[in-house]
């Protein structure tokens, strides 16, 4: 009798040792698939959300309207940063194929100079702007 209540309690500790595991590894693949998906949106605005932000534009109110910006360590350092200045860098939505790079800078916490590098520059189709 006893050797049928071991058996049991074995066969029991297995199946939730692999229900627990089957839990975990759930777990784990959805919060990789967020994770993935929240970093697909990461760094791509409109040309238009380009064409909105205003010189003298207070950066927290910019950026609220923005997803996280990319890293500058993935953009080419075409344009040097202004002195003093913080710079932000996003693609263009539409055109990320081409390579359009938006660039915002602040300095003191303000919008100072917007401009980037790429297709829509170089054919005017997008103007910098800065104080």
């Amino acid at each position: 009798m006893s050797t049928w209540v071991g058996l049991l309690m074995v066969s029991t500790v297995r199946r939730r040792n692999k229900t627990i595991i089957s839990l975990v590894l759930t777990a784990a693949a959805v919060y990789g698939v967020f994770r993935f998906q929240a970093s697909e949106n990461k760094g791509f605005i409109s040309i238009r959300d380009y064409n909105a932000a205003k010189i003298g534009t207070s950066e927290k109110a910019l950026r609220s309207h923005l997803d996280p910006s990319l890293s500058s360590d993935n953009i080419p350092n075409y344009l040097p940063d202004p002195p003093g200045d913080e710079c932000f860098y996003y693609e263009d939505d539409q055109t990320s194929i081409d390579g359009t790079t938006f660039r915002f800078c602040f300095k003191a916490g303000v919008l100072d100079l917007k401009d980037g590098y790429g297709p829509a520059f170089d054919s005017g189709q997008i103007q910098a702007a800065h104080s």
